[in-house]
């Protein structure tokens, strides 16, 4: 990162058109830059007043139209709001411009900025200046990545959570009460020569720190891998041609997202759509729904190329729906790899036969649809998040930090339960040193005692404005 004083620009607002784009500014030179840049519609002095107030300013914006000719101006309507430091997002003098979202005028509007000799912002560096005045934790800021990265509900939700400061506010209770057990320890050592004086006895600490130990152990096994919520479990349809596939497809999304005709053979590509389901528990769990070609004897060589992409995408399946109208056989055996649902589609005809079959559905009426959604519900379970839980999804350096943590309070306590002074504490200094080591992981995952490596490992997963 660059001089955390210099003052800063960037587009701040998702890449693309939109109805608005954001443009951001921090720093000393905000509110210099935005007397040079803006003509307020209303009265100057008034306007001066709303500016610094904080309220909503109408005014336009005078953008250079070319890269070559300063001369040549647009002037573009813009709303502005300022906030002064410290009261802000970054703990600076921080401005932002709303314009139309058009990707042009926002680039232009951020030159036209620069001119004023503002630096453009470097990826994450907003969010980094929020971090250094305390305004997030290390684990906010990663909640905000995460958010700008997430490709599912489940992970908007679980950023969310990290947003909010969930994770670092558990991990700051267990700090204060690892920093109170290591003072106490260390205050002991200082009148180890005293054996009158007992600042904590043995029990009262390993019972402390059992406490923690419990409350990490637990973090730990009720929360979820951020690994489950990158890797979405794979639902896939097969069968013959024309046994319902494509319809049993757009009947469980809801909408027509896949062709469909009496004629065999229509679908020839691998169709993915996101859907979400509930159990009869009321979990809401996110997949991806596969909708592939018949499963037939290729006949040209795109029927193989078609027939090898179908075999590679069930490879992936995490369940298979393996459907048939009742009137064709068949065509897989169970696998103990790959759970299956062997679905009877068509069910409204009446045609071949329902034996062996997990459920019959019908496409056109809806029968059986909501079933066989609480049955892909259930056979997930735990193998993914849910969508609207409140389980906490830890990223690797949380689980690390965390186990890391639970390892150090343990050997304490191993140290203190081989004892057998029941009044003081042998070898104080070894205990103080493992509670010092799991107290520094806690601290780390939090953003107090971060190293500076970590901290621009999260940092430079940003992008830029943000």
């Amino acid at each position: 990162m660059n001089a955390a004083d210099d003052t800063i620009v960037s587009v701040s607002s998702p890449p693309g058109r939109s109805m608005r784009g954001l443009v951001r500014l921090s720093g000393p030179q905000t509110s210099a830059a935005l007397k040079r840049l803006i003509q307020p519609f209303e009265d100057s002095e008034q306007a001066a007043e709303d500016l610094v107030s904080g309220k909503l300013l109408a005014c336009q914006l005078l953008v250079s139209t070319s890269d070559e000719c300063d001369t040549a101006h647009l002037s573009l309507p813009v709303l502005v709001t300022y906030r002064r430091g410290p009261r802000s997002y970054t703990g600076q003098d921080l401005a932002e411009i709303q314009c139309p979202g058009n990707p042009t005028l926002l680039n232009r509007c951020v030159q036209q900025v620069a001119k004023t000799g503002i630096r453009l912002a470097e990826p994450g560096e907003f969010s980094f200046r929020a971090f250094l005045a305390g305004k997030i934790d290390l684990i906010q800021a990663e909640g905000i990545a995460a958010t700008i990265a997430a490709i599912s509900d489940s992970q908007l939700v679980a950023a969310s959570m990290l947003r909010r400061g969930d994770l670092g506010k558990k991990s700051k209770q267990l700090v204060d009460v690892l920093a109170q057990q290591l003072a106490l320890v260390e205050a002991g050592i200082d009148f180890v020569d005293q054996d009158d004086v007992v600042v904590i006895d043995r029990l009262s600490l390993d019972k402390n720190l059992s406490g923690v130990e419990a409350d990490l152990s637990r973090i730990l096994s009720s929360s979820r891998s951020w690994q489950q919520l990158d890797a979405l479990p794979y639902v896939v349809l097969i069968g013959a041609p024309s046994v319902g596939k494509s319809t049993l497809f757009n009947a469980l999304l809801g909408r027509q997202r896949a062709v469909t005709d009496e004629l065999a053979g229509t679908t020839r590509d691998v169709l993915s759509e996101q859907l979400v389901v509930e159990s009869d528990t009321g979990q809401v769990i996110e997949l991806i729904l596969v909708d592939l070609a018949g499963l037939d004897l290729p006949q040209s060589e795109l029927d193989h190329q078609i027939q090898r992409s179908v075999r590679e995408a069930m490879q992936q399946a995490d369940i298979i729906l393996h459907l048939s109208d009742g009137t064709t056989p068949p065509v897989l055996e169970q696998s103990s790899d790959v759970k299956m649902i062997r679905v009877r589609t068509k069910s409204d005809r009446e045609m071949g036969v329902a034996q062996g079959f997990d459920l019959s559905v019908s496409a056109l009426t809806r029968e059986g649809v909501p079933q066989l959604k609480k049955m892909l519900a259930s056979l997930l379970g735990d193998r993914v998040a849910s969508v609207s839980g409140q389980i906490l999804a830890l990223q690797p350096r949380h689980e690390h930090s965390l186990a890391v943590a639970v390892g150090h309070t343990r050997e304490a306590r191993a140290i203190l339960r081989a004892q057998e002074n029941h009044h003081g504490i042998d070898r104080p200094e070894v205990i103080a040193s493992a509670i010092r080591l799991a107290l520094d992981e806690l601290a780390g995952l939090g953003g107090q005692m971060s190293p500076d490596d970590i901290i621009g490992r999260v940092f430079s997963s940003f992008c830029i404005g943000k």
